[in-house]
């Protein structure tokens, strides 16, 4: 017969210690297991050959290492599930799990008065591998007496116990001493070395959000690009109008001086019946009143286009406008214009003089 001792055996009989159980005691249900599921403890619950001796043939009849039927399955299975619920896991996460199945064996053994006695001899005296092994089949699993095979069960049983004693016997490797670092004399000693500067690290690869910023920012670089042109267009528009309004300016300064102002000779039959005259000039006063608006809007204009201020050289133009509308007006209240004159002012025609 050959035996090998499995990590999930060791795993088992280490859960069982750590639940109470003796060395001897720990390893019977271990060994019993190994003749139901294999000495992997097959823990699942609902296989297509549940059996692993043979014994069983109908599928999905026993379940979990220690293939249990009938009722003692559907109380293992709601055991695991108050456990799930207990550990907050997702249901059926631990239904093949092997340590909650050995939990399982602990609870049927401390609660079912059916195994008070076994648990008993589990938990205290000193009895023999063999003798716990063959109580815990005959009185827990109660199997078929043609697929019992006891000895493979007790062999399984012993090599288990004897596999963990061994591993605990064992003392861990003790580290060889580190070798002595030789010592430099005084006087003879080297100056520390400089230390070496650190490479450069390595930049982590950007992320997609980080990108999307980059990106975002780069449009806005553009967008603010675009508006200075558009901007410096505009103000390169306004430079060529205002260049063009100095220019008409300039005309205006240079066209010639109007002629003196010479009294004529008098002649008053010269002058017609009801116009009054001043150097000659019919209307005068209309007529000075129009050249002095438009030198002094002349003026404000250049003034203004010498200072950068554009919108005060276009406000001149209307100013000067006016000052040509003068000039060609009349003044009806000195000499009536074309409008009939009334005997009132014809009499102060006729009567006032020009001093």
């Amino acid at each position: 017969m050959t035996v090998h001792v499995t990590a999930p055996m060791l795993a088992a009989y280490d859960h069982f210690l750590a639940a109470g159980l003796t060395k001897n005691g720990a390893a019977a249900p271990v060994g019993n297991g190994c003749q139901e599921s294999g000495e992997f403890l097959v823990a699942t619950m609902f296989r297509a050959h549940p059996d692993w001796s043979g014994g069983v043939p109908e599928a999905l009849k026993s379940g979990g290492f220690e293939e249990w039927l009938g009722d003692r399955k559907t109380a293992c299975i709601a055991f695991i599930g108050r456990a799930e619920q207990r550990l907050g896991v997702a249901k059926g996460s631990l239904l093949n799990d092997l340590g909650t199945q050995c939990d399982f064996v602990i609870y049927e053994l401390q609660t079912n008065e059916r195994y008070a006695t076994l648990y008993q001899q589990l938990t205290t005296g000193t009895r023999s591998i063999a003798n716990l092994t063959a109580n815990f089949m005959a009185i827990y699993e109660v199997p078929a007496l043609k697929t019992a095979n006891l000895d493979n069960r007790i062999a399984h049983a012993d090599a288990v116990a004897a596999k963990a004693a061994e591993i605990k016997a064992t003392p861990a490797p003790i580290p060889a001493p580190p070798s002595p670092i030789p010592q430099v004399p005084a006087t003879h000693a080297q100056p520390p070395a400089p230390p070496m500067p650190a490479p450069p690290a390595e930049l982590p690869p950007i992320s997609a959000s980080a990108a999307g910023r980059q990106a975002a920012v780069l449009h806005n670089l553009e967008a603010m690009r675009q508006a200075y042109l558009a901007e410096r267009a505009a103000i390169d528009k306004e430079i060529v109008i205002l260049e063009t309004t100095i220019s008409d300016f300039g005309k205006l300064a240079s066209l010639p001086a109007p002629p003196s102002l010479q009294p004529p000779a008098a002649n008053p039959a010269a002058t017609p019946q009801g116009k009054q005259t001043m150097f000659g000039i019919t209307n005068w006063k209309t007529t000075l009143g129009g050249i002095a608006a438009i030198l002094t809007a002349v003026g404000t204009g250049v003034h203004a286009v010498s200072t950068g201020d554009l919108s005060a050289a276009y406000s001149s133009i209307p100013a000067i406008m006016a000052g040509l509308a003068l000039i060609g007006a009349k003044d009806n209240n000195v000499t009536g214009g074309s409008v009939p004159q009334t005997l009132e002012a014809k009499t102060r025609a006729t009567s006032q003089t020009i001093k």
